[in-house]
Formats: C-alpha cells, sequence, structure tokens
C-alpha cells in the first residue's frame, strides 16, 4: 500500500488541491447566499451559483480522480492475486471470492470512502478556522460535538468488522462448495448423492445469508447513528445561534454563514 502511495503521489496531490479549492468554494456560497439574502440581491444570487457550478466540476474532476486510483490498484490487486495462484495452493471459493469481492471493495472504497475521508480531513480545518474567525463559542460548540461521531462510528466499526469477517469466511465456505458440486456433479448422480448434496449447500449458504444479514443490521445502525448525532450536533448549533440572535449576542449575517 506504502508504495501504492508513492507511486500514485502526484494524483493524491492533485486530489488534494482540488478538495481545497473547493473547501473555499463552500465557504464563499455560504457568504453568498447570506448576503442575498440579507440584502435581496441578485448579484450575490448570481455569484452564489457560480459558485456552486464551481464545486459542481471540481468534484466530477476529483471523480476521475479517484476512478482513476481504482483502477491502478485494482490491476495491483489482480497481478498480486495472479502470484498467490503460482506460489501456494488456493481453493475455488478463496479464489472465487478474491477476484470478485476484493476488486469490488477495492472500487467502493474509491467511489465511497476515499472522497468522504479526504473531505473530512480538508474540510473539517477550513471550516472552523472561518467559524473561529466568525464566531469563537460556535467554534468552541464545533469543536466539542466533532469527536462525538466519529467515536462512536469506530465501536460500532470495530463490531461491524468482526461480523463481517465472519460472513467473509462462511461465503468463502459456499463458493468452495458450490464449486466442488458443479465440479463433481456426474459422480453425485451415479451414486444418488444429489439430494446430501442440495442439503449441505442449502446448509452452508443459509448460514451464509444469517451471517450477512448480521453485517447488514449492523451497517444500517451505524448509518442510523450517524444521522442521528449528525441531526443533533446541527440542531445545538442552530439552537445556540437563534437563541443568542434573539438576545442580540451575534449578528444576523455571522449567524446564517455559520448554518
Amino acid at each position: 500500500m506504502k508504495k501504492f502511495l508513492v507511486d500514485n503521489k502526484k494524483i493524491f496531490t492533485q486530489i488534494f488541491l482540488l478538495k481545497f479549492v473547493e473547501g473555499f468554494l463552500i465557504l464563499l456560497s455560504a457568504k453568498f447566499l447570506a448576503d442575498a439574502i440579507i440584502f435581496v440581491s441578485q448579484e450575490f444570487l448570481a455569484e452564489f451559483f457560480l459558485c456552486f457550478a464551481g464545486r459542481f466540476l471540481l468534484q466530477n474532476f476529483t471523480e476521475k480522480k479517484f476512478l482513476s486510483l481504482s483502477l491502478k490498484l485494482q490491476t495491483e490487486i489482480r497481478k498480486k492475486i495472479h502470484a498467490e495462484l503460482f506460489q501456494r495452493e488456493l481453493s475455488s471459493g478463496e479464489i472465487l471470492t478474491l477476484i470478485f469481492d476484493t476488486l469490488q471493495v477495492a472500487e467502493d472504497f474509491f467511489k465511497k470512502v476515499a472522497p468522504q475521508i479526504f473531505s473530512a480531513i480538508i474540510f473539517l480545518p477550513i471550516f472552523l478556522v472561518a467559524a473561529l474567525c466568525t464566531d469563537f463559542l460556535t467554534a468552541i460548540i464545533f469543536l466539542i460535538t466533532l469527536p462525538i461521531s466519529p467515536i462512536i462510528l469506530f465501536l460500532i466499526g470495530k463490531t461491524t468488522s468482526e461480523k463481517n469477517s465472519t460472513a467473509f469466511n462462511e461465503l468463502q465456505k459456499l463458493n468452495s462448495d458450490f464449486k466442488q458440486i458443479l465440479s463433481s456433479i456426474t459422480t453425485l448422480k451415479i451414486f444418488r448423492r444429489i439430494d446430501f448434496a442440495a442439503k449441505k449447500l442449502k446448509i452452508t449458504s443459509q448460514k451464509s445469508s444469517a451471517a450477512t444479514l448480521e453485517v447488514l443490521k449492523f451497517a444500517f445502525i451505524s448509518s442510523f447513528a450517524l444521522e442521528l448525532l449528525t441531526t443533533l450536533s446541527i440542531a445545538i448549533v442552530a439552537v445556540t445561534l437563534g437563541l443568542r440572535l434573539v438576545a442580540g449576542n451575534v449578528e444576523f449575517f455571522a449567524a446564517l454563514f455559520l448554518l
């Protein structure tokens, strides 16, 4: 993985710069939108839409960069799988799992996970500095609520990882059993053992389905926890700003910009 990062250092640098510019465009979008609402100005509204269009273009460029990284990583994985086939014996179930599941995970990571990781790493410091320059108390609330979601998600993800490992093993076993039955189906017919093989495959399939369902349960819990914590964090900031706005302790532009 380290070699992969070094070899694609240029692409990662380009992604970092694209995300950095996108972060500033988000701040400018918030500023222009707040100005458009306060001053009822079409000029500020037009500037907001220009920033929004710029963000859209940057996101497209970033997606293409991540797609390029995904294709390169999949190529590296295929080479390693081919090398493993000649170095040691692998069951048919392990081969099928490595070829299909590993490549799918790599593709999903660069399409869904990696962009979010880069956004969190780059956007959060920019937004915190902007909040600190706009309103100190709101920035403190951001800092307090920020670590809650990662901690909860880490605990849920740790449990999900264990369940996922179990599901992965069951899937390998299912692939292996299915391949063996297909390769020996003629022999099974001769000795009238088709029903026994079918029952065995059914049991293995049920175990794999149950393990996969457990992973989906925990995945749903993590999504629910993320949405709940995010909503509560936004609500705390919104209620605090609203009360301070009524009391006259914060300017309307600052409150609107931070929201």
